[in-house]
């Protein structure tokens, strides 16, 4: 079932199509994550406005080749990054010419090193806003990162991410202490590492986390709207991916929690 919402004027966003006072002219935005934090279902909801580009994980190493065959990019099984990257503008941006792309911590380095040189010593705005213009960023959080971390096991062990994939989970997950300890620690990681690099790039993003997402999906994605410059209202926003946590997920926090200690 596709969940449907309207975003309508007076909801106590600013509707304005101009950027703000200091920013550059908006071409692309990141939004900057790391797993289960929701940013399925904020990608859907952007989409699904018609002003917002297509986000999505187009720079995710595991599906890049699969992707460059079929905008037809592969020769002798190769393609050429650039060539990819001027694909992804073409092809999934709005028609106000908007690019969104969904980017985790562990991506980013991996792009600036495709297009980096040796002897660049750009920023790493700079070197991305080259090749995609006008930069803005939102970061993506989750509060409760054991939840995120228990999520994130699960999804790996049966391989079902969300709720719109065919097929049933694979196998029946199985509770382990340390494998969720260890996705804490790296979550945690990750989270402080896209911190860092925001206060080194001088970079002040809009901070979306989980929680405000899940309890109000609409208001929250019309605030990144509202932060991007683009138009909120009117807009009939729609998005099939539903919430995955059950019973099994209480279980599972109940009895990390009582191992460990953390909240």
């Amino acid at each position: 079932m596709v969940r449907k919402w309207r975003v309508r004027r007076g909801s106590g966003v600013a509707v304005t199509s101009e950027p703000r006072e200091g920013q550059s002219v908006l071409n692309a935005y990141i939004l900057c994550s790391t797993p289960r934090t929701g940013s399925t279902l904020l990608c859907e909801l952007l989409t699904s406005t018609g002003v917002a580009g297509t986000p999505h994980s187009y720079f995710r190493s595991q599906d890049m080749a699969t992707r460059a065959s079929e905008w037809g990019l592969l020769d002798r099984g190769t393609f050429e990054y650039t060539a990819y990257l001027d694909a992804v503008r073409i092809r999934t941006a709005t028609p106000n010419g908007i690019v969104g792309l969904r980017v985790m911590w562990g991506t980013l380095d991996e792009i600036l090193g495709e297009l980096r040189s040796n002897d660049d010593d750009r920023s790493d705005v700079a070197v991305l806003e080259a090749v995609l213009g006008g930069l803005r960023f939102v970061h993506l959080y989750r509060h409760d990162v054991v939840g995120q971390a228990i999520s994130l096991y699960r999804a790996e062990q049966t391989d079902y991410w969300h709720s719109t994939q065919p097929q049933e989970p694979k196998q029946a997950p199985a509770y382990d202490f340390q494998e969720i300890s260890e996705r804490v620690d790296s979550l945690r990681n990750d989270q402080a590492a896209w911190r860092e690099w925001f206060r080194s790039e001088d970079i002040t993003p809009l901070s979306v986390s989980y929680e405000e997402l899940d309890a109000e999906p609409v208001r929250t994605a019309a605030q990144v709207l509202e932060y991007l410059g683009l138009p909120t209202a009117g807009h009939a926003m729609s998005a099939p991916s539903k919430k995955l946590a059950d019973e099994t997920t209480r279980q599972w926090r109940e009895s990390f929690v009582n191992e460990s200690g953390a909240s």
